[in-house]
């Protein structure tokens, strides 16, 4: 049964690597952002698209993601791998706790973090706590990602009413100034924190296009 969700994932991957053939993108960077430096990258999984297949415009050399254990998440665990992501398969949840020590123990190797923090299964735009906690007890500062697409296909059915750019398009990407989460911080004021900046984010992007 997995082979089958693991054959889906390599087509669509040959599918998104021809759309992100014809998509301009622009990516603006924060002063305070230093290539090459290990952080916890976060954004909306509306706008998964456009951070796993443009990783290379941020130029990070060891990415690692969460993905669902699900069938669905081996098909989209099949596409992160292809774009060169080390998968790990949870969720954002601070329950999961396998997959926040995979995490943490990726993080001492050197590994940036990149995953959508309202995934794998919603609700949309709520941040989990998972990965705030996880920048909190590791010290690793969190980078918000905003994105803006000028043409897209929405999936309003969607839990996530998921965002595709359509074929030469152009992608916005913005990446705020990296955050640290105080040792002292309610994980509560935390979320909402990084869900503003998220929200922050998304609004430079567009202003981009």
């Amino acid at each position: 049964m997995a082979n089958k969700y693991r054959f889906y994932g390599h087509l669509m991957t040959v599918i998104l690597k021809l759309l992100k053939m014809t998509i301009k993108v622009y990516l603006y960077k924060s002063k305070d952002y230093v290539e090459g430096g290990t952080y916890i990258y976060v954004f909306w999984h509306q706008y998964l698209y456009g951070p796993s297949v443009s990783i290379d415009k941020i130029r990070v050399e060891k990415i690692a993601t969460l993905a669902s254990p699900s069938n669905d998440g081996e098909i989209i665990s099949t596409v992160l791998k292809n774009f060169g992501y080390k998968v790990v398969r949870g969720s954002s949840n601070d329950k999961n706790v396998g997959s926040l020590l995979s995490l943490i123990k990726l993080l001492k190797k050197g590994y940036s973090i990149g995953t959508p923090v309202d995934g794998p299964k919603g609700p949309i735009f709520e941040v989990k706590p998972g990965l705030v906690y996880l920048a909190q007890k590791t010290g690793i500062p969190i980078v918000p990602i905003g994105l803006a697409y000028s043409n897209y296909w929405s999936f309003e059915k969607a839990w996530d009413k998921f965002k595709l750019p359509k074929p030469f398009s152009k992608i916005a990407g913005t990446l705020l100034e990296p955050i640290y989460i105080p040792s002292e911080m309610n994980i509560v004021e935390a979320c909402i924190m990084v869900k503003n900046q998220i929200d922050l984010a998304n609004l430079k992007a567009e202003k981009i296009l």
